[in-house]
């Protein structure tokens, strides 16, 4: 069962109340005045929501996704 892939990010920015990553997408071969493809991640660390926006087409077609985040419970260990 795979539960997820990790890989380094260029872009992770910490700030007082909202989380950033950048990652920048594949090029698609686009003409160079729509720029390049990417995704975006933004998650609130005031109350936990995330928006995921990935631009499937830049400057003309753009999907947003919506989500909440939570704290997982720290595992309880004899030592």
């Amino acid at each position: 069962m795979n539960k997820g892939t990790s890989q380094k990010l260029p872009l992770v920015t910490f700030q007082p109340e909202t989380i950033l990553i950048k990652k920048a997408g594949v090029e698609l071969n686009l003409p160079s005045s729509l720029g390049s493809n990417a995704d975006i991640y933004t998650i609130s660390r005031v109350d936990g929501s995330a928006i995921w926006e990935q631009d499937v087409i830049p400057g003309q077609v753009k999907i947003q996704y919506r989500g909440q985040c939570s704290k997982s419970q720290p595992k309880k260990t004899l030592f």
